[in-house]
């Protein structure tokens, strides 16, 4: 129907077309505006012929359609991530329970360590003094372990040729603080005595079965109950990963 509507409107314009004096009411013989309605008509009658009420918007142009193509809209939809199934669970909580298992095996235990461990030189100290006397020199050392099981600490003694003067091993708790000297002082209490006997610039290696035990060395005078005399610096070997002496 809408297409008899406009057919009819459109014979009636070129009818009136032709009353008013138009030598030809076509397309082919009318000026610029008239084959432009005549033009845009001819599109309406196809609409309305199609069953269209009224002509589409118009169509891009080339350059838009090149410029911006069509959304592609046959994406598939997106799939969230499925929830473990039961047996998913089970068999992951069962190879937790095994690397647990494993570890524990890889784990030492304290029985293993510390006494049992073998020992490794920590450190050298240089300038070792002792008169022999408890009216005069002597050097002594204090360590401390922090290792977490009890360990054995060695201090090995040499005079300045090199001469083996003194091997002495203690047992170290953990957290424990020990003293060693060349002999007795008024100043500490000692806890090994090295007897290393007259040494003039000898020097002295600690061993341990842990590198995580720190000593510290001072030559004193063994008379005075005040801890008077020259501090000595030692060579750090196997340092505590982390640490700065």
């Amino acid at each position: 129907m809408a297409a008899s509507v406009v057919e009819v409107a459109a014979g009636g314009v070129v009818a009136g077309m032709a009353a008013r004096g138009h030598a030809c009411a076509g397309a082919m013989c009318a000026g610029p505006r008239a084959r432009d309605w005549d033009s845009r008509l001819g599109k309406r009658l196809q609409y309305a012929r199609a069953g269209q009420r009224s002509s589409p918007a118009v169509a891009p142009s080339r350059h838009a359609l090149q410029s911006h193509p069509a959304a592609n809209l046959d994406y598939p939809s997106a799939q969230g991530i499925p929830p473990s199934t039961r047996r998913e669970v089970a068999m992951k909580a069962t190879h937790w329970i095994i690397a647990a298992a494993a570890l524990t095996f890889v784990q030492p235990t304290l029985a293993s360590a510390g006494v049992n461990d073998p020992e490794v030189i920590i450190y050298r100290f240089p300038g070792v003094r002792d008169d022999t006397t408890l009216a005069n020199i002597a050097t002594v050392f204090h360590c401390t372990n922090f290792s977490g099981v009890t360990e054995n600490i060695r201090f090995v003694a040499r005079s300045s040729d090199a001469v083996l003067l003194s091997n002495k091993v203690i047992a170290i708790p953990h957290l424990a603080p020990r003293t060693a000297g060349t002999h007795d002082v008024l100043a500490y209490g000692i806890h090994v005595f090295m007897n290393t006997g007259s040494v003039a610039q000898g020097t002295i290696a600690i061993a341990a079965t842990s590198i995580n035990i720190i000593c510290t060395a001072e030559t004193i005078d063994a008379s005075n109950t005040l801890p008077v005399g020259v501090a000595r610096r030692g060579i750090r070997f196997s340092p505590v990963p982390g640490s700065q002496e």
